[in-house]
């Protein structure tokens, strides 16, 4: 449920704020595709269909990885902001 509120969030933020994603900025379109993604991906986790563990190993561990790298990233993002 809280996946789903982050990415609701996300799209009201971009649509009020940054007036429909700062009219086509790269960064904030691909950021809202990816976490519309994975909130998709963690509610089939969180669910635990069988048929999804199974069948969908490879795309689990992709998730995982592109989920490091971004923290990775925003964190990165984050200590640049601040220095």
């Amino acid at each position: 449920m809280f996946a789903i509120a982050m990415v609701v969030y996300n799209f009201w933020f971009n649509i009020q704020f940054n007036d429909f994603w700062a009219e086509g900025n790269f960064w904030l379109i691909t950021n809202s595709v990816f976490i519309s993604i994975e909130a998709l991906i963690s509610i089939f986790d969180a669910f635990e269909l069988p048929i999804f563990l199974v069948t969908m190993r490879l795309l689990r561990l992709v998730s995982i990885f592109f989920c490091f790298l971004y923290i990775i990233a925003f964190a990165l993002s984050i200590m640049e902001w601040y220095s």
